[in-house]
């Protein structure tokens, strides 16, 4: 039994959210905003630059791959790709929370945690629809 196309930009109010809470974050962090301390404390100011460029980065991406309406095929690997990239900048914040530790730094690192895998696991389903498409 085939498994049914998920179609972009529909029914997924939670990830157009996310992707633009990854464009508002990116961007104020390469504006100057003040990253959380836990970040500060264990990484250098350019790997803080990289993972508010991955942030802003994934959020266009995504917003975009969403929101494509003429090509379903390149709107899902544009989607996959910010999600991989999305993923992949959030684990940053992530091993630094978790290094400073107490509740409020492993909370920080859980919410990241959650959000990575929720964009790995997005990522994994685009790969399987996209096998889908592709004769």
């Amino acid at each position: 039994m085939s498994r049914p196309v998920i179609v972009t930009g529909r029914s997924r109010p939670h990830e157009l959210l996310l992707l633009g809470l990854s464009v508002l974050t990116g961007l104020a962090y390469l504006l100057g905003s003040p990253p959380p301390g836990s970040v500060v404390a264990l990484m250098p100011h350019w790997q803080i630059y990289l993972w508010a460029f991955g942030l802003l980065l994934s959020g266009v991406m995504g917003l975009y791959g969403c929101l494509w309406r003429h090509d379903a095929g390149l709107a899902l690997a544009v989607e996959g790709a910010a999600m991989l990239i999305g993923a992949g900048a959030l684990l940053i914040p992530a091993i630094s929370a978790a290094a400073i530790g107490g509740a409020r730094a492993l909370f920080a690192a859980g919410t990241s945690a959650a959000w990575m895998a929720a964009n790995l696991w997005r990522a994994w389903q685009i790969r399987g629809d996209l096998k889908e498409l592709t004769p």
